[in-house]
Parts: structure tokens; sequence; C-alpha cells
């Protein structure tokens, strides 16, 4: 008997099979949803926030204390009003880019932005939404009596494995690993550099677990997984001493440098990820990944450091800037906008000059992934406001018009894509001229501390921090933000941070420079 998550999985991979064969006829009528396919995919998103919920209890690092318990509640009940309200008046403006959210997850982009089955899941998804809301109000309070419709509370004991599962005829992890990367290859959710990750940390799991069945996989089997891993060294492909050598004589000989954490973690995630796939999917019974993690025994504000004030004198005030002797244009402007945008380095590098714009009277940059652009997650899409320092001191539009009168499409068309996006050039540039600046490579500060220390300095001048993370694109935690609240307004944004943003550092001599807007 199948259980609900195979159930819907199947579901969903043949939603989208229905859909690709259509593209592949080309067929251009519109798709509609009967209200039983609603109902799945609005208890499928119900299930996923309360799982998230109380992921996010279980790994909650200190109890809350009274004051953040109350701002919840608070928080909680203004959005539930919110929501009824729209609810009541059938103002889908909100709740619209999650409804884009929820059919681009699913492979449901042909569904009719003026019809019937939009507006049905407009209204269904702010029903759930306020479930949720409902539910997680009760749990937060220790209060885990409602019934949702039989779904589990991730507290409750796995089910048994079924008694009649076949686990010698399924397939072996190998064939797994590789359907389960071409799935990912076809629906194009990797990048190349992500799939050679992915690749490599299935690789690990092959040779530590070998091609097994993978409905054998238990959880006992996963611990010595990790357990394996937290013994290896690291660079085992690259390391002639480790090459050739198989995973017993590596234990052997006892490494004394073993692979770090924040590697170590992120092998058992992908792990994980591929096991909950073979589940929804029926090529075994459970996830036996499940709660099995890795702590980190460092917090992630210490993984890369934040530049001081000496690094960006050291870095703004060396020779090329201050001489003005950069070859490329963007070696001038990409540290810059790294700097007062916090944005990724192949976020810029990638940039089109049709992604710097003006949005309700604010100049901003557009950070999306259309066309060849890649970004990390869907939370990654936001608009930045533009600092005056660059509209007004470096006159960044008008740099930008100039290249539109020469017939230029991309910001710095000099980048090449690569299999990393359009940033690895710079990277490695930037690494040698961080180092000529005098900041050595053992201090962990690296292109991305442009945007740590964009974070920090909102920061230390006490702003939200939902508000930087819609600057800087992060998800957030809370499920009145993040499952719920829209992107904010560029101006609010501009006005709340991006205006409080200040470095005591002396940029001045960057407005004579030969790359500015004149």
């Amino acid at each position: 008997m199948r259980t609900t998550d195979e159930a819907d999985g199947r579901y969903l991979a043949l939603r989208l099979m229905r859909r690709m064969n259509k593209l592949t006829r080309g067929r251009d009528e519109l798709m509609t949803l009967t209200k039983e396919e609603i109902d799945r995919l609005m208890k499928r998103e119900l299930q996923k926030a309360l799982d998230e919920g109380e992921d996010e209890r279980l790994t909650r690092d200190n109890p809350w204390d009274r004051e953040t318990f109350q701002t919840n509640s608070i928080d909680l009940g203004y959005t539930k009003e919110k929501l009824q309200e729209q609810l009541a008046c059938g103002d889908y403006g909100l709740i619209s880019g999650h409804v884009e959210s929820l059919l681009e997850e699913n492979g449901l982009t042909d569904i009719a932005r003026d019809g019937d089955t939009y507006r049905t899941l407009c209204r269904e998804l702010l029903k759930t939404y306020i479930r949720i809301i409902e539910i997680e109000g009760k749990r937060d309070t220790g209060d885990y009596s409602d019934p949702v419709d039989g779904l589990s509370h991730k507290t409750q004991l796995a089910p048994e494995p079924p008694k009649d599962e076949p686990k010698e005829n399924s397939k072996a992890l190998s064939v797994l690993i590789e359907i389960y990367c071409q799935e990912h290859h076809s629906l194009g959710t990797w990048s190349p550099k992500t799939e050679h990750e992915v690749r490599s940390s299935f690789d690990l799991l092959l040779r530590i677990l070998n091609d097994i069945p993978v409905a054998t996989i238990d959880v006992e089997m996963f611990r010595q997984f990790k357990d394996t891993l937290m013994k290896l060294p690291p660079n085992l492909r690259k390391n002639p001493l480790y090459r050739d050598k198989s995973i017993f004589e590596i234990l052997s000989m006892n490494p004394k440098v073993c692979i770090n954490p924040r590697t170590m973690k992120k092998h058992i995630e992908r792990a994980s990820a591929l096991f909950e796939w073979a589940k929804e999917n029926g090529y075994m019974p459970l996830n036996p990944s499940i709660k099995l993690r890795i702590r980190s025994n460092r917090k992630a504000s210490e993984d890369r450091a934040v530049f001081t004030v000496d690094d960006l004198t050291k870095l703004f005030h060396g020779d090329a800037y201050l001489k003005d002797s950069h070859k490329q244009s963007w070696q001038f402007w990409i540290p810059i906008l790294g700097l007062f945008t916090g944005m990724r380095l192949n976020e810029i590098a990638q940039l089109h000059l049709e992604d710097i714009r003006e949005e309700g009277g604010v100049h901003v940059i557009d950070v999306n992934d259309e066309g060849v652009k890649r970004l990390k997650n869907v939370a990654s899409r936001r608009l930045v406001p533009i600092h005056d320092f660059l509209t007004n001191d470096l006159q960044f539009l008008e740099y930008v018009q100039g290249l539109k009168s020469r017939g230029c499409t991309r910001l710095f068309e000099e980048l090449k894509e690569g299999r990393d996006g359009y940033s690895h050039e710079v990277s490695k540039w930037f690494a040698r001229y961080r180092r000529q600046c005098g900041i050595p490579d053992g201090e962990k500060k690296t292109f991305h501390s442009f945007r740590h220390t964009f974070i920090n300095t909102l920061k230390q001048v006490g702003i939200d921090k939902s508000i930087v993370g819609g600057i800087v694109g992060h998800a957030d935690s809370s499920i009145t933000y993040d499952r719920y609240g829209k992107t904010y307004n560029p101006a609010l944004l501009k006005r709340e941070a991006i205006d409080k943003l200040a470095y005591t550092v002396d940029l001045s001599h960057l407005t004579c420079s030969r790359f500015i807007g004149k």
C-alpha cells in the first residue's frame, strides 16, 4: 500500500511529465487543476510549513524568554488578521508571489493567471496560511492537540517499513544516485558547480556504504556513514597519500587532520536530501538520515571574517585605487558594489544593464535569475536599493547609461561565463589583490567578506534583521515573515537601512576615477 508521501511524489512527477510532454508536442492550451489536485497541493504546503516550524524548535540553540514568546504571539496574531482581511476582500496582491513560487516548484507554470484555477489557488493558499498560523500558535505554547487531518507532528515515531517490501529487489545506490542527479539536471535546478559538488558527496557515500540496495539502508547504517566521515581526511581525491586507497585503508592510517565540520555537514545534508527524495518517490520506505545532524562548533558568523576599517583602507587605498590603474572596469566597480550592496560575487558579475532600474521612485538593482543568470535560491530574488554614494558621488547611473549608449547589454561584458557563472576570474583576481594589499590568506577574508561587512555594519546600527535579510536575500526563519510576508518596499529598505549605511574610511579619491560616470 502506498504512503501519502509516495502518492504525492508520484502525482507531482506525473504532472511534470504531462507538462513536459505538452511542451514537446507544441500545444498552447493552458493547464487547470481539479479541486482534489488543489487540495493535495495545499496539504503538502501545510505539512511543509509545520515540519519547518518543528525543525526550527528542534534546532533552537536557546530557550525563548518571555519577551520573545510574547512578541512571536503578537506577530502571529497580526499576520493572521491581515490574511483574513485579504481573504475577505479578495485581495491577492501579497499572496500571488507565493502562489507563483508554489506553481514553479511543482512544474505548473502553465496555469492561466486570470483564470478560476489561479484565483482558487490564491484563496486556498490564504486559507492554508491562516491554518498554519493557528496550528503554529498552539504548538508554540506546547499544545499539539490540534488535529491536522492525519499529518505528522515530526515528533512521532516513524512507521515500520512495509513487511512485504522486497528489499533485495530495490534499486542499487548508484542507480538511485544517477536517477536523482539526472532529474535535477533535466529540470535545471543545479548549476554545473553544484552538480559537481553534489556528485562528489555521493561518491563518498558510495565508497563508504558500497553499492547496496537502497531499501536496506537503515538509521544504523547511516550513522556509520556519519561516523566514518568524521574520521576521514580532506581532499581524498587530490591528496596522493590517499588517492588510490580504500576507505578501510585510509582509516587504518589514522589521519591527523580530518574533514572540517562545515564540509561534513554538507555531505550529510546532500545524502539526506537524496534519501528524502527516494522516500517520496517510493524507492525506500524511510529516510534513514532523519535527525542525524552535524553541528559545527563555531558560529556561522565565524566562517568568514568581516573587513575591519584597517582592511577597507588597505583595499581602497591600494595603488590600483589611488593611482586609478585598474586595467578593467570590473576591477574598480565590483569591490565597491560588494561593499555598498552586500550582493554575492556572482550576483554582481552577471548583472545586465536592464537590472539597474527605478522602482517606486527608488533606483534599485534587480537581482534575478532571468535568462542565463543564476541565483543561490528563491530567496535571492530581490530589489537592492542603490546607495547615494554610488549614485551621487560615483555617478553609477550615468556610467550605466553610457554603457547602454554604446550598445552594451551587461554591466561587465569583459567577464566570460564559466562553470561557476561569471565570477571565477573576479574571485582569482581579488585573492591576488587582497594579498598585495597586506591581507593574508589565513585571516578567512575573501570577497564574501564584503557581504559580511555590509550585514555587520547594519547590525551594529540597530537595523532589524528581517530588513537586512530583505536586502541581502536571506530567507527569514519566522513563519510570520518568510512564508507569508512579501518582499519589502524598496523605498522602505533605502530609508530604514541603506541610507544609514556608512563606513569610517575615506573613499573620496574614488570620485576622480576614469571609470565613474561623467
